[in-house]
C-alpha cells in the first residue's frame, strides 16, 4: 500500500495501523518508531497527526514514563483541531497529565536538592561529574576552533569537514573562513526540518518548562539579594561578602558556582519539604480522582504520612485511604485507617464526616471568609446546572475541590456533580451516586442518591422490550451462584471494538496488577451486537468480584484503547451456558444488576 501512489495522502494512517499491529505483537519500540514516521507523514492530516501523538503519549504513560507522555500529549494538544472526534477528551487528558507532571517534577527535584545539601559524598560526586563534562565541552570547543583556524579556504565556499560557512559572505578574507554553522542557509534549513520531523511544528515556546521550572524557582528563592549583579561577591560599597554558609567558607573561589542554589540553610530546606508535602498530596488526589489509579494514589498518601507525621494533610489523607479501600472492597484495611484517623485526629472534620456527615454540613466553620467563598461557589454551581451549563458547573466543583477539599458543603457539591454527569450521559454518573451512598451514610444526600439510583433502575426496566418486562422466563433462567462455586469475570464490549486490542490490554493488566493470581484470558464469544470476553481461573468468588470492581474503575484505560462503552460482570459457568444458549445479553445484564442492587 505504501508503494502505491494513490495512497500518498494516506501514508500517515497506514503507518499508524502498522504501529497498532506492532503494539498488538508486543513490539513496543518498533511501534513507537512507526508512530513517529506516521507523524512525519501526516503533515496535512491534523487529525491523524493528533491521534499518532496521542498514541505515543499513551504508550509512554502505560510505561509510567510520565515526562515523555506529557511531551507527546502536549504535542497532540498543539496540533489538535476542533473537528477531532476526541477533542474534549484530549484537552482534558492533557490538562490532567500537565498538572500531574508539575507535582511529580517538584517532588523529584526538591528531593535531589535536599540530598545535595545533606549528603556530602553525593554532592562531591555531582561536582566531579560537572567538572568532567565542562572539561570535555571545553576540549571539544578548542578542537573545533583549532580546525577552523587551521583550515585554508581560498574559495569562500570551502571549509573544513562538517563546518559549513556562509555562502552569502563571499569575497575571501576573514568572511570566507567563517565556521559558524548557522551562517549556512542549508544547515539552518536542514536543522529546522529535522526538528519538525521529531517534534512537529511548534510556536516559540516549549513544554520542557516542567523539567527546569522547579529548579529555576528554587534558585530564585535561594539566591541572595545582591545589588551588584556583575560581582556577586561584593556588596554595593564594593566590600567583599561571603555568600555561602560558614561551613563552605573554605571552598575555592572557582568551585563556588557549583554550590549556588543548594539549600544548606534550614529555612531553605523547609521550603522544599513543604513543596514535596503539598505535591505528594495533590498528586495522590489526581491519581485517585482523575485517573482511577488507586494503587498509585495509595502509595502517594502513604508516602506523605510516612515522611510528614505532623502534616496538615494527614487527616484528609487517612480519610481518602478509607475511601480507596472501600472502593476496592477491602473493609479490613478501611477499618484500620478509620481507627487510625479517630485515634490521631479525634476532633477532625473527617472523623465527623465518617460518623455523621449531617453534623459537618450544619456545623459552623470559624473560617467565615472561606465559608462565604464555598457557599458562593456552590450557589454558582447550582445556577449553572439549572441553566444547563453542565461543563461550567463541573468546572466550579473541581476548582472548589482544589482549594477547599473536604469542605462543609462537599456532599452537596458531589451530588450536583453526579447530576451533571447524568445529564451528560456519562458512564461515571451511576458510580458517583453509589460512592455518595458509601461516603455520606445517614444523610439527606445519601437518601437522595439512593432514590435516584432506584429511579434509574426503574427507568432502565421501562426501556426494555415488553417481552422482557412482562415475561420473567428469560431472567429466571439465571441462578445465584452457590457457596463455594467459582465465578468468572465477563467483559461485554460493543461489536465495533477491536477485540485484539482489548485482549492485549487485559493481558497486560493481568500481568501488571494481578501477576500472582495466574489469571487466564478465556475465549471471546460474538453475541448479537457485543463481544463477550471471559477472564478465568480465579481462586474464589470474592477475588472475581474484586477484579470486576477494579475493571469497572478503569474507564480511562479503556478509553485510551478506543473503547468508550463496556460492562464488567461476574458470571458462573451454568449462567454462561444459559446466556450463550439464550443469546440475550441484555437479559443477563439486567438480572445481574438487580442482584447487585439487592
Amino acid at each position: 500500500m505504501l508503494k502505491d501512489d494513490k495512497n500518498l495522502e494516506y501514508k500517515g494512517q497506514i503507518y499508524y495501523r502498522m504501529a497498532l499491529n506492532e503494539l498488538d505483537a508486543g513490539n513496543t519500540e518498533k511501534a513507537l518508531e512507526t508512530l513517529k514516521i506516521s507523524i512525519q507523514e501526516s503533515q496535512t492530516d491534523k487529525n491523524q497527526k493528533t491521534t499518532s501523538y496521542l498514541k505515543i503519549g499513551d504508550v509512554y504513560y502505560q510505561q509510567r514514563a510520565y515526562f515523555e507522555a506529557g511531551l507527546y500529549y502536549d504535542s497532540a494538544n498543539r496540533v489538535l483541531d476542533e473537528t477531532h472526534p476526541d477533542f474534549e477528551a484530549i484537552l482534558a487528558k492533557n490538562q490532567i497529565v500537565t498538572d500531574l507532571l508539575e507535582h511529580l517534577v517538584r517532588i523529584s527535584q526538591n528531593d535531589s536538592f535536599l540530598r545535595l545539601a545533606q549528603d556530602e559524598s553525593f554532592l562531591k560526586e555531582k561536582i566531579k561529574t560537572a567538572k568532567r563534562k565542562e572539561k570535555e565541552a571545553a576540549d571539544k570547543a578548542k578542537e573545533l576552533a583549532d580546525r577552523a583556524k587551521n583550515a585554508s579556504a581560498p574559495n569562500p565556499f570551502n571549509s573544513s569537514p562538517g563546518m559549513p560557512v556562509n555562502p552569502n559572505m563571499g569575497g575571501g578574507g576573514n568572511s570566507g573562513g567563517s565556521s559558524f554553522p548557522f551562517y549556512n542557509v542549508v544547515t539552518r534549513k536542514n536543522g529546522l526540518t529535522e526538528f519538525k520531523r521529531l517534534f512537529g511544528d511548534r510556536p516559540n515556546v516549549d513544554f520542557w518548562k516542567y523539567a527546569n521550572k522547579m529548579q529555576m524557582n528554587s534558585n530564585a528563592a535561594n539566591r541572595k539579594t545582591d545589588p551588584d549583579s556583575d560581582n556577586p561577591d561584593k556588596d554595593s560599597s564594593g566590600n567583599k561578602v561571603e555568600p555561602l554558609s560558614d561551613r563552605l567558607k573554605n571552598i575555592a573561589q572557582e568551585d563556588r558556582k557549583y554550590y549556588q542554589g543548594i539549600p544548606f540553610e534550614p529555612k531553605e530546606q523547609e521550603i522544599l519539604l513543604q513543596g514535596i508535602e503539598n505535591s505528594l498530596f495533590q498528586s495522590a488526589g489526581i491519581y485517585a480522582e482523575k485517573l482511577n489509579e488507586y494503587e498509585t494514589a495509595q502509595n502517594q498518601y502513604l508516602s506523605l504520612l510516612r515522611r510528614f507525621h505532623q502534616s496538615q494533610f494527614a487527616p484528609q489523607s487517612l480519610y481518602e485511604l478509607i475511601k480507596i479501600h472501600r472502593i476496592q472492597n477491602q473493609p479490613s484495611l478501611a477499618r484500620l485507617y478509620t481507627d487510625t484517623l479517630k485515634t490521631r485526629f479525634p476532633e477532625s472534620i473527617y472523623v465527623r464526616m465518617l460518623d455523621n456527615p449531617d453534623v459537618v454540613i450544619n456545623a459552623e466553620n470559624p473560617e467565615s471568609e472561606n465559608n462565604e467563598i464555598i457557599q458562593k461557589a456552590y450557589d454558582s454551581m447550582v445556577l449553572a446546572f439549572q441553566a444547563h451549563q453542565f461543563n461550567e458547573a463541573i468546572r466550579l466543583k473541581l476548582n472548589t475541590d482544589k482549594r477547599f477539599s473536604g469542605n462543609y458543603l462537599q456532599p452537596r457539591f458531589d451530588f450536583v456533580y453526579g447530576l451533571c454527569l447524568l445529564e451528560k450521559d456519562s458512564a461515571k454518573a451511576i458510580e458517583t451516586f453509589k460512592q455518595l451512598v458509601l461516603d455520606y451514610p445517614k444523610t439527606d444526600v445519601s437518601e437522595r442518591a439512593k432514590s435516584l439510583l432506584e429511579s434509574l433502575d426503574k427507568r432502565s426496566m421501562a426501556l426494555l422490550p415488553d417481552s422482557l418486562k412482562t415475561n420473567n422466563a428469560q431472567t429466571s433462567l439465571f441462578t445465584l451462584h452457590k457457596t463455594g462455586e467459582k465465578l468468572d469475570a465477563l467483559l461485554v464490549l460493543p461489536k465495533e471494538s477491536n477485540i485484539n486490542i482489548a485482549k492485549a490490554m487485559i493481558s497486560d493488566l493481568n500481568k501488571k496488577e494481578f501477576s500472582f493470581d495466574n489469571l487466564v484470558l478465556g475465549r471471546n464469544i460474538p453475541l448479537g451486537d457485543s463481544y463477550l470476553l471471559l477472564i478465568e481461573n480465579f481462586e474464589n468468588a470474592e477475588k472475581t468480584k474484586f477484579y470486576v470492581s477494579y475493571l469497572q474503575q478503569q474507564v480511562n484505560l479503556f478509553n485510551s484503547k478506543g473503547i468508550f462503552k463496556y460492562q464488567a460482570l461476574t458470571i458462573s459457568q451454568s449462567n454462561l451456558q444459559k446466556l450463550v444458549n439464550d443469546k440475550n445479553i441484555d437479559a443477563y445484564v439486567n438480572w445481574y444488576q438487580s442482584q447487585v442492587a439487592n
